[in-house]
C-alpha cells in the first residue's frame, strides 16, 4: 500500500515537476522498505520502485536505494524452502526488473566514481543461488578457537538447512500412483511443499539468533555481512581481474589489482545494446546452424571481432600500461548476457606485429562467476598432489556418437601413469559410483554426453550409463575436500541455460567449482568427439612436462591455452572448435 501511493507521487512529480511530491514519495518508500508487517519481497519491490524514481529524479537518495534493494534481494530469494523454487522465483517474468538490479546499483556506483563500492553491489547482488548455499558452508577454523561449541552448532544448523534446501523439489519427486486422481496428489504435493517451507523458516531463525551471537564475539563483527572491498580485493592476489558492467543505463570495465586502486575504464554508450545484440545472434545461430557449419563460424567470427573492439583491445591495452606483462594470467568477470559469450577469444586485436592474436594469446585468460567463488578456489586444504601424490579418476561413457572416448581416456591414463588413474566406464559409469569415488581423487576427468536443460537448470547433467545422469545438484550437494583440477570434455558444460538468469552462472562447470575444486574447464557449447583426444593429449603432456611425476591444478590454466593453441594449427579446424573451451578458477 505505501509502495502504491509511492508511486502515485512520483508520477504526480512527473506531471507537475513540484518536489514536494518527490520528497514524499520518497519518504513513502522508505517506510515502505522498513515497514515490520510487509514480506521482504514486497518490500523488494518498494525498494526497486524506489531505485527507479530516484536515480531518474538524480535524487540524492538513489545510493541508499539501491544498497536497500540489494540487501533485500537475498531475502528475498532466501524464502523458497528449496533452491530450485528459488530459482524459479528470481527466473520469474514478473521479477525481470529485479534480475538487473546489482548491475544497475553498480553503474550508479560507478557514476558517483565510488568503484569499490560497485563492486561490493555486483558481489553481493549477483550469483545469489550459489552464494546462499556458500554460506552455509563457510570456514570456521577461528570460530572453533573462540568458541568451540558456538560453531558446531552453527555448522550443525547449516548443514540441516543445506540439506533442506537441496532436496529435490517436489514436483519432481511426487509420483502420481495408479488409480490415484489428481486432487489427491495435488494436495500431497502441497503438504509436502508446506512441510518444506516450515522446516526451512524453522532452521532460518534458528541460524539468524546463532549468527548474532557469533557477531556480538569480538573480531565476528563483519560474520556473514556482505564481503568488504578489502577482502574482495584479494581475488586478484595471483593476477587482475577484470570486470565488465553490463547495464542499460550504463556500461563499464573495472580492474582489480591487489594491493592497488581500482582501474576504470570507459565503453561506448552503445556498449549495451552491441553486446546484446551480439548475444542474441550468437544464441540464435547456434539453435539453427550445426557445429563447423560456415555461417555459424562467420557469425561467431564478427562477434569476436566486435568483442575485441568493445573489450579485448581496450583491456589489453590498459594491462599493457599498467605493466602487466604479457602472457600473464588475468581473470575474466563479466556480468548479464556477456557471461554467454567468449570475451576470452576477443580478437584479433591489433599489435606492433603483423601476427594475428585473441586476448588468450596475449594474456592466460580464465574466468570466474564471482570475486567469492575466486577466493574460495584458492582457500581450504591441501590436496593430496599438492603433497606429492597424483590421483587422477576418469568417467568415460562411449557410445555410438562418441566412438573416440575410450582412445581419450586410454590416451590419458598412459600420459598419466596407470598407477595414478582410476577409470569408471561401461557398467560402473553409473552416478552413484562415480559420487562415492570423487572424494578420493583431486583430479578428474569426464568424457561422455553433457546434457543442458533449458529452463531447468539444475537437472543439467553428465550422461552416463543405461541413460542414468549426474545432475548439476546432484554435483552441488557434494563437499570434496581434496579436490583440485576438473576436466569436463563434455558438451555444455560451461553453456548458460536460457532461462534469463545469466548472472546465477547455473552450468556444470560452476557446480563443480562449487563443489570444491578449484580449477574446472568446461565447454561453452557443444563439442566434437574428435577433438576429445587431441585436446587431452596436449593438456596432459603440458601439465607433466619434462617428466614431471607431479603436476599442480595451478597449471592448468596455461596448459588449456596450450591445447587450444595446438588445436588451432591442426588442418580443418573451425574457429568454434577451439573457442570453444575455457577455464574457471584457480
Amino acid at each position: 500500500m505505501l509502495g502504491s501511493f509511492a508511486n502515485d507521487l512520483g508520477f504526480i512529480f512527473s506531471r507537475t515537476g513540484d518536489a514536494e511530491y518527490l520528497e514524499e514519495s520518497i519518504a513513502l518508500s522508505r517506510s515502505a522498505v522498513e515497514y515490520p508487517f510487509s514480506s521482504a519481497r514486497d518490500k523488494l519491490r518498494a525498494a526497486q520502485n524506489w531505485t527507479v524514481t530516484a536515480r531518474f529524479t538524480q535524487h540524492s537518495s538513489a545510493l541508499t536505494a539501491y544498497r536497500k534493494a540489494l540487501s533485500l534481494l537475498q531475502r528475498a530469494i532466501d524464502l523458497g524452502p528449496t533452491v530450485q523454487t528459488r530459482h524459479e522465483y528470481i527466473s520469474g517474468r514478473d521479477v525481470d526488473p529485479l534480475r538487473s538490479l546489482p548491475m544497475e546499483a553498480a553503474s550508479y556506483a560507478i557514476e558517483s566514481r565510488a568503484y569499490e563500492e560497485a563492486i561490493e553491489m555486483l558481489e553481493q547482488g549477483r550469483a545469489l543461488l550459489w552464494s546462499g548455499m556458500r554460506s552455509l558452508r563457510t570456514p570456521l577454523d577461528h570460530l572453533h578457537e573462540v568458541d568451540k561449541s558456538l560453531a558446531d552448532e552453527f555448522t550443525e544448523i547449516s548443514q540441516a538447512l543445506e540439506t533442506t534446501i537441496t532436496t529435490t523439489h517436489v514436483r519432481d519427486f511426487v509420483q502420481t500412483p495408479a488409480g490415484t486422481d489428481d486432487d489427491s496428489v495435488a494436495i500431497g504435493r502441497k503438504d509436502t511443499f508446506a512441510r518444506d517451507l516450515v522446516e526451512k523458516r524453522r532452521l532460518s531463525e534458528e541460524l539468524d539468533k546463532v549468527v548474532l551471537r557469533i557477531q556480538a564475539l569480538p573480531g565476528f563483527e563483519n560474520f556473514w555481512r556482505p564481503i568488504p572491498f578489502r577482502h574482495l580485493q584479494t581475488a586478484a592476489m595471483s593476477g587482475p581481474v577484470v570486470i565488465i558492467n553490463l547495464s542499460k543505463y550504463r556500461s563499464d570495465i573495472l580492474i582489480i589489482r591487489s594491493n592497488h586502486p581500482v582501474v576504470y575504464i570507459p565503453t561506448p554508450t552503445n556498449f549495451f545494446y552491441r553486446v546484446t545484440k551480439l548475444a542474441h545472434q550468437l544464441s540464435e545461430i547456434r539453435k539453427s546452424y550445426r557445429l563447423e557449419s560456415k555461417r555459424y563460424d562467420r557469425v561467431l567470427r564478427q562477434t569476436l571481432e566486435e568483442l575485441s573492439e568493445l573489450v579485448g583491445q581496450p583491456v589489453a591495452n590498459r594491462l599493457m600500461e599498467l605493466g602487466i606483462p604479457e602472457q600473464s594470467r588475468i581473470w575474466l568477470c563479466p556480468t548479464s548476457v556477456l557471461a554467454s559469450l567468449p570475451i576470452h577469444a576477443a580478437g584479433p586485436i591489433s599489435s606492433h606485429t603483423n601476427v594475428k592474436r585473441y586476448l588468450c594469446d596475449i594474456y592466460v585468460c580464465s574466468y570466474t562467476p564471482s570475486l567469492s567463488a575466486l577466493i574460495a578456489s584458492r582457500s581450504g586444504n591441501l590436496s593430496g598432489s599438492a603433497s606429492g601424490q597424483s590421483s587422477l579418476l576418469i568417467v568415460g561413457q562411449p557410445d555410438e556418437t562418441l566412438p573416440g572416448v575410450d582412445s581419450e581416456t586410454r590416451s590419458i591414463e598412459s600420459l598419466v601413469g596407470s598407477g595414478s588413474v582410476t577409470r569408471i566406464a561401461g557398467e560402473a559409469a553409473t552416478p552413484e559410483n562415480v559420487i562415492a569415488h570423487l572424494p578420493m581423487h583431486p583430479w578428474v576427468h569426464f568424457a561422455c554426453h553433457g546434457m543442458l536443460q533449458p529452463g531447468r537448470p539444475f537437472d543439467s547433467s553428465f550422461l552416463l550409463q543405461h541413460n542414468t545422469h549426474l545432475t548439476l545438484l546432484r554435483i552441488a550437494k557434494s563437499h570434496l575436500r581434496i579436490a583440485e583440477l576438473a576436466f569436463l570434455a563434455a558438451c555444455h558444460t560451461a553453456e548458460l541455460a536460457d532461462d534469463g538468469t545469466p548472472d546465477e552462472v547455473l552450468h556444470l562447470t560452476a557446480a563443480m567449482q562449487f563443489s570444491g575444486f578449484r580449477s574446472v574447464i568446461g565447454t561453452m557449447w557443444a563439442m566434437a568427439d574428435k577433438d576429445g583426444k587431441d585436446l587431452s593429449e596436449h593438456f596432459y603432456s603440458k601439465m607433466f612436462a619434462a617428466g614431471a611425476q607431479v603436476a599442480s591444478y595451478e597449471q592448468s590454466a596455461r596448459a588449456l591455452r596450450h591445447a587450444t593453441q595446438k588445436l588451432r594449427t591442426k588442418k580443418g579446424i573451425s574457429l568454434e572448435r577451439w573457442v570453444n573451451f575455457v577455464h574457471y578458477g584457480a
